[in-house]
């Protein structure tokens, strides 16, 4: 049985005449590595200046810092023989780096673009409201103003009426720009019994809305529903809930962004 030890005291010939025997363990590479620091040829599993012990691997190494080659650029020993074990290393660290996992951790995680966040934007837009109006309207959709809502609300037509939720909506379009609430909101009735994340596309259909939730991976792109707590504190409704979360005269806020 042949074997890929030769000796290199007899000279090759014929069509054995390829390649080269790694001056480390001798055996046959057909594509051997070339040190240019001590200059011999080494297999694959030696062709590190560490993996074969060069003998002016230190010498390498002062060199590497400062020769530089004809393009202007340097060349050190990690780019002509790269460590994979410490790219694979860097890349499993990347791939495991824990994803925020509340609205704050990600409107302040580095790298983010604060003006893209829904978060962000839903605040920015109550901040310009008039807050008396604000109050003033609240009150008015618990006490007073459901039965125009479920006069003038519009939904899909086939949700058994038991099973209705009637709310205001508002769609924010450019935080920036102060709106008369009372005057933009629109009545709309849901399905109790659906998710939040369905609720959202009805909505979107009954209002001509464009909604991309569902075909995009953008997260800039996406709706969210938003809706003030009895704090008055802005709350994001996750689309896995059910949307009996409501009840009957809720003000809803759709807001495009990240979360």
């Amino acid at each position: 049985m042949s074997s890929l030890f030769i000796d290199s005291s007899k000279q090759p010939k014929g069509i054995v005449d390829i390649g080269a025997n790694c001056y480390y363990c001798n055996q046959l590479d057909l594509l051997p590595f070339d040190c240019e620091y001590c200059n011999h040829k080494f297999c694959s599993n030696h062709r590190t200046l560490e993996s074969h012990k060069c003998i002016n691997k230190d010498k390498s190494e002062k060199s590497d810092k400062s020769a530089p080659t004809s393009s202007g650029f340097t060349i050190s020993s990690a780019s002509l023989f790269p460590d994979r074990n410490k790219d694979k290393l860097k890349l499993n660290q990347s791939l495991n780096n824990p994803k925020p996992t509340t609205i704050k951790e990600t409107q302040f995680r580095v790298g983010d673009v604060i003006k893209s966040n829904a978060f962000t934007k839903f605040r920015k837009f109550l901040k310009i409201q008039d807050k008396s109006k604000s109050k003033l309207f609240k009150k008015s959709t618990k006490f007073t103003d459901v039965a125009i809502l479920k006069k003038q609300a519009k939904g899909d037509v086939k949700i058994n009426i038991n099973d209705r939720i009637y709310i205001w909506c508002v769609y924010i379009q450019d935080p920036d720009v102060k709106l008369d609430v009372g005057k933009v909101k629109k009545p709309l009735f849901i399905n109790k019994n659906w998710s939040i994340g369905k609720s959202l596309d009805s909505i979107c259909d009954t209002l001509l809305i464009r909604n991309q939730n569902n075909i995009t991976n953008n997260a800039e792109e996406k709706l969210n529903i938003f809706k003030l707590n009895d704090k008055e504190e802005p709350e994001l409704m996750k689309s896995s809930l059910k949307s009996s979360t409501f009840k009957t005269g809720d003000l809803i806020y759709l807001v495009k962004g990240v979360i």
